[in-house]
């Protein structure tokens, strides 16, 4: 394979390794969104934030049978909410785990193509500086493996500070 070639490959398939994690991330997180246990713990979750308006109001000491009523709703609401997300976070895992394989057969591929053509230099570097060990490391050239492990470290570097700046 041309180098030039194998750069544009290389790079393509390191970025669409990148992708295929965010898409499959989204797509799980969609499927969570629009399910029948999302929808449910929602609706519990503002019962329980409307019971507990109501039990705030009244006062414990005046109305002791009505705030222990909602309390013991509050309880109750509470113990369902858990069990609701427990099913909702196994759903998300099955979902998730059904995706694994997907991620894995291409990261087996990208090992592959770092391991096959690891000799194949994909560009060299210009001789600019007269420095005798920077002339050599750059006359040996860039390879394939070098060259995705400094692309996924620049994207991971973009990565982080935009996680960071999200926040």
């Amino acid at each position: 394979m041309e180098p030039i070639a194998l750069l544009i490959f290389a790079t393509c398939f390191f970025f669409i390794q990148k992708l295929l994690g965010l898409i499959t991330e989204f797509i799980v997180q969609l499927l969570v969104r629009y399910s029948n246990e999302f929808h449910k713990v929602k609706l519990l979750k503002q019962d329980r934030y409307d019971t507990n308006i109501a039990k705030n109001k009244l006062s414990p000491q005046d109305q002791y049978a009505k705030w222990t009523k909602l309390n013991r709703k509050v309880d109750q609401l509470n113990s369902e909410i858990d069990t609701a997300e427990k099913a909702l976070q196994a759903k998300k895992d099955q979902l998730s785990s059904s995706t694994t394989l997907l991620k894995r057969l291409i990261t087996l591929l990208g090992f592959f193509i770092k391991i096959w053509y690891r000799k194949t230099k994909v560009f060299y570097m210009p001789n600019v500086l007269p420095i005798p060990i920077v002339q050599w490391v750059w006359q040996s050239g860039v390879g394939v493996s070098s060259w995705l492990f400094l692309l996924g470290t620049f994207v991971s570097g973009v990565e982080f500070i935009y996680k960071e700046l999200a926040v």
